[in-house]
């Protein structure tokens, strides 16, 4: 009897998809061997065995499978970075002043193939195991610490700080930068410079504490020449009005003088009149003292005191004999 093997065509046709996975999965993985994209944004070397062999344009590519080819990748914008590695350094100017500059720099890997290519030769003999833009960074360190010491030394310490706006050489300064670097960085390692701006200008600590000495004694100085012509204007102030007070004090001592005189005249005449008519006086004497002690009241006195005797001998003058004398009214 014979035996007979039988295949289940459900079985068949649910093994179906599945393969059909698998047959994707293995394609994927093999183009992926085979093929690279490159982004707009960057740029891509292909290196066979760690040397690098051509540029990758952006799009789809073609390229021997790892470790046999590989893929370097760097982002193609603009960087920027602070000179020196952040660090402020001293350098001098044309007049022998010692200043502290920082600076930043902008830069960017150059286009074309041969750029890219040198770029990548450059940071990698310095060093293949760290991130090529820090190597790049130190790279244009060095560049920009010899390029700045040149171009600074061409210039006055006025052009770089000065109260006058017209004489400063800022934005000349940061050209000159920019053209020395740009020569150097481009030429040694395929790096195009896109800007390089002057951040801080200052003074060494040692000259800054000098400075603000000297500032110091200055502004004394001209505190003391602001007393001095205080104290002498007071001075002034105070002689000119005493001089004032000495011409009314004797303005007014002289009206006193005439006053008095007139004063003194008038009363002389008044004495020659009492000394020919002593009656009279004696009669004008009482009378004032009459009305000084006549304010607002009822009194009533011995007609033969004084002052008011004098009443009497004006009754006397003008009445009968035997009239009474009134009180006096106020």
């Amino acid at each position: 009897m014979a035996d007979h093997t039988h295949t289940d065509p459900q079985t068949h046709h649910s093994s179906k998809p599945l393969i059909v996975v698998v047959l994707a999965v293995c394609a994927i993985f093999i183009i992926s061997l085979f093929t690279f994209q490159v982004q707009e944004t960057e740029h891509a070397v292909v290196t066979r065995w760690g040397n690098p062999v051509r540029v990758a344009a952006p799009g789809l590519h073609f390229k021997l499978p790892t470790p046999v080819e590989t893929v370097w990748r760097k982002d193609r914008r603009v960087r920027c970075f602070d000179g020196n590695i952040g660090e402020l350094e001293e350098t001098f100017t044309r007049d022998g002043k010692n200043i502290v500059i920082g600076v930043y720099v902008c830069w960017r890997i150059q286009n074309s193939e041969e750029q890219i290519m040198k770029y990548l030769r450059s940071v990698q003999e310095v060093d293949q195991t760290r991130d090529s833009f820090a190597v790049a960074e130190e790279l244009l360190t060095n560049v920009l610490r010899s390029t700045r010491s040149g171009v600074i030394s061409r210039y006055d310490f006025g052009d770089l700080i000065n109260v006058n706006a017209t004489k400063v050489k800022i934005d000349q300064i940061e050209a000159d930068l920019l053209a020395g670097m740009q020569t150097h960085s481009l030429d040694q390692f395929g790096i195009e410079i896109v800007d390089v701006g002057l951040k801080q200008i200052g003074l060494p600590e040692k000259v800054s504490i000098s400075v603000f000495e000297r500032m110091k004694a200055e502004r004394e100085a001209t505190r003391q020449e602001i007393l001095a012509r205080g104290d002498a204007e007071a001075q002034r102030i105070r002689a000119e009005a005493e001089s004032q007070r000495r011409i009314v004090v004797a303005q007014a001592e002289a009206s006193a003088k005439k006053v008095r005189g007139a004063a003194d005249a008038a009363a002389a005449e008044f004495y020659d009149v009492f000394n020919q008519e002593p009656e009279l006086a004696e009669f004008l004497a009482e009378v004032e003292a009459l009305k000084k002690l006549s304010h607002g009241a009822t009194l009533f006195f011995d007609p033969d005191t004084p002052p008011f005797s004098a009443l009497k001998r004006f009754q006397d003058s003008t009445s009968r004999p035997g009239t009474k004398l009134p009180a006096v009214r106020n």
